[in-house]
């Protein structure tokens, strides 16, 4: 049977390489395009969670576990958006000023690995939120004698090293696949869920606010935290674009049948002149 052959690009939305038949042969990959080919497909793969109860059920797994980094990590990830990557570099002087008096800072500024691009800008800050606080604070003072919290260590280290070594992506994605496979075993989820969760949600409450300016900007809103190229990107990451050119498709049907309420295809502006001119 002949094997297939891959190319491998790098692609925005799904925020890792691509592949597609072309120039390589899978027998002739090397170990690290293998790894890149086997993490693309979990992450386009990688699916959101849909409410507030499998977030909280992913929170509650660790700490019944007294796994409180799990929790603190799974948080980081859901209010922040960082990949998994960025959550697993951060330094403990990222988001703190002083570990035993538990003083936060107020935002996380670094430079993303994957873009380069500063997660504080004049259209975005990462804010270190009160959920963050909350269980980053429980676990450094359920795991303080465990790792060392000093400046220049990783806030979520390596079991070795003292807290010198950074824990590996690998690993990460270990921990937290089996609390967010109990909370929601229907749904694809891997670490890249937290980032697309924060989307999700960023999305959902702009969508649904009261002023219908802050609606209106929405995916824009979203696209910034995100730190997309493009809104287009945006829509596919959050799985809205694919339903709404669906229901535009069935609407263009429904116009030709007769079924619509809109039946002239002209559209205008109106708006009024003024008394003076």
């Amino acid at each position: 049977m002949q094997s297939t052959a891959y190319k491998f690009e790098e692609h925005e939305t799904t925020n890792n390489l691509v592949y597609f038949p072309g120039a390589v042969q899978e027998e002739d990959l090397t170990p690290r395009a293998r790894r890149l080919l086997e993490a693309s497909t979990t992450i386009r793969a990688s699916q959101p969670f849909e409410n507030r109860d499998q977030i909280t059920a992913v929170i509650d797994y660790f700490l019944s576990k007294g796994n409180y980094r799990g929790a603190a990590m799974f948080v980081t990830g859901l209010c922040t958006g960082l990949r998994i990557s960025d959550i697993c570099a951060l330094k403990v002087s990222d988001v703190l000023v002083d570990v035993p008096a538990l003083q936060f800072k107020r935002v996380i500024d670094i430079r993303e690995q994957k873009t380069g691009k500063r997660t504080c800008s004049i259209d975005d800050e990462m804010l270190i939120t009160e959920a963050m606080r909350k269980y980053i604070s429980l676990y450094i003072e359920h795991s303080y004698r465990q790792y060392s919290f000093s400046a220049n260590s990783y806030l979520f280290a390596s079991n070795k090293g003292h807290g010198l070594t950074a824990m590996n992506t690998d690993y990460a994605n270990r921990m937290l696949k089996p609390a967010m496979q109990a909370a929601a075993p229907h749904l694809r989820v891997s670490s890249h869920s937290m980032r697309k969760t924060f989307a999700t949600i960023a999305n959902t409450l702009a969508s649904t606010s009261k002023d219908i300016q802050n609606s209106c900007l929405a995916m824009a809103d979203t696209s910034i935290m995100l730190r997309h190229a493009s809104q287009a990107t945006t829509m596919t990451y959050v799985g809205v674009r694919l339903p709404r050119t669906t229901s535009l498709r069935r609407g263009i049907s429904d116009f030709i049948l007769g079924k619509t309420k809109v039946k002239d295809m002209a559209l205008s502006y109106n708006y009024e002149l003024d008394d003076n001119d």
